[in-house]
């Protein structure tokens, strides 16, 4: 709950954040973040620097509305649709890849092996992101504060509520199986490759 919350507040406010700084710094500091919380999740000792450590890999999540930006700042209007189309499907297969993989992998090698996997993935794309990816706004806005002016409108928006809505349900029901399942898995000595591979069939 606390990922998801942190995830929510970051995808808020790092959008305007980076019309203000650039692009390249949020997503330099999101993958530096995300790569210490990963780091610090397989050292960590007890359940308390566990859960604060995944807060701090919530900050990965701020790079997905960054980068539909990155692509409207180098893509012109026939680009834009395709690859934004091919992200949001790369988006959409990692949480059917990832329970499975992650499952395999705490089977062979345990949990902790799992987040040295992310922290060495948040290691490559820091240094791909360092060397390749150069500032793509160009325009930067004047203020912060300017940045959320447009907010009250879209929040007053019917169809705003109705894609939020029937997103937030969804994802919500997602997030209801997933406190679940390593409940009933326990239970009925569901092995962790199987229970990722049950949890990335229905994601």
């Amino acid at each position: 709950a606390g990922y998801a919350i942190v995830a929510v507040a970051l995808e808020l406010i790092m959008g305007p954040l980076s019309d203000r700084f650039g692009r390249r710094p949020i997503v330099m500091v999101s993958l530096a973040t995300f790569t210490i919380g990963s780091i610090g999740c397989a050292f960590a000792s007890d359940i308390w620097t566990f859960l604060a450590f995944r807060l701090l890999q919530a900050a990965i999540t701020s790079c997905y509305p960054i980068s539909m930006a990155i692509i409207r700042d180098t893509a012109g209007k026939e680009q834009t649709a395709s690859r934004i189309g091919y992200a949001t499907m790369i988006w959409a297969l990692a949480p059917m890849i990832g329970p499975a993989l992650g499952g395999v992998v705490d089977e062979a090698l345990g949990w902790r092996a799992i987040f040295w996997g992310l922290a060495l993935a948040g290691i490559v794309m820091f240094a791909l992101c360092w060397f390749e990816l150069g500032e793509t706004n160009k325009t930067r806005s004047g203020s912060i504060v300017q940045q959320f002016h447009a907010y009250p409108a879209l929040f007053r928006a019917p169809g705003f509520w109705a894609y939020a809505l029937c997103m937030g349900f969804s994802v919500g029901a997602v997030y209801a199986f997933l406190a679940g399942a390593p409940l009933v898995a326990a239970i009925f000595d569901v092995s962790s490759a199987s229970l990722g591979f049950y949890i990335g069939s229905i994601t």
